[in-house]
């Protein structure tokens, strides 16, 4: 309590709004309001101060643009897979032209995006198996007989055959029939 009691009487005194931005986040820092101090921070293009910040007030998905701003995309990338950030990570992969990280991001939440990004970049044994797990068993085929590596190609044959099974055995026979053709 006290606290927000010395931030109202500098607030009046010190005319916060009329200050510029770096003053008003400087002040807000200082008072523990961290969360707004980063704003205020990236109003004013200070972004190394924003990071502080945004660590301290757990934002992490304003620390991820704070890091891209500098540049920093490995530990953006690091926040956005430690927290559950898979899309922001993902557009921020494809910004930097990483499509096999962008498509490991994309396999946590839009497996069907992530296997034309894992086909795109000639991936297909990760491709097939998205593929199995958007339902799309037919492309999921396709790209495991692609594949160049014979283990690969086996095992992703056998799950082929495996999801084939869970559908016949889950009364899907039309699907299933035409998995086990397409074996």
């Amino acid at each position: 309590m006290p606290r927000f009691v010395h931030f109202f009487k500098t607030f009046y005194q010190k005319q916060f709004f009329r200050s510029p931005a770096e003053q008003k986040a400087k002040l807000l820092a200082r008072d523990h309001f961290y969360f707004l101090a980063g704003i205020y921070y990236m109003e004013a293009k200070k972004y190394k101060d924003a990071t502080p910040c945004f660590q301290k007030a757990k934002a992490y998905r304003h620390l991820i643009v704070v890091y891209q701003k500098q540049g920093l995309y490995s530990k953006a990338l690091e926040v956005a897979e430690a927290h559950g950030f898979y899309d922001l990570g993902a557009k921020l992969c494809l910004q930097i032209e990483n499509t096999k990280k962008a498509a490991s991001f994309y396999a946590h939440e839009k497996p069907l995006k992530a296997a034309k990004l894992y086909e795109k970049g000639h991936f297909f044994f990760e491709a097939g198996l998205n593929y199995l797990k958007a339902y799309e068993p037919t492309k999921a085929f396709e790209c495991f007989s692609q594949c160049s590596k014979l283990a690969d190609k086996q095992k992703g044959l056998d799950y082929l055959n495996e999801f084939g099974l869970v559908l016949y055995f889950t009364k899907q026979y039309e699907d299933a029939f035409k998995v086990f053709l397409s074996l």
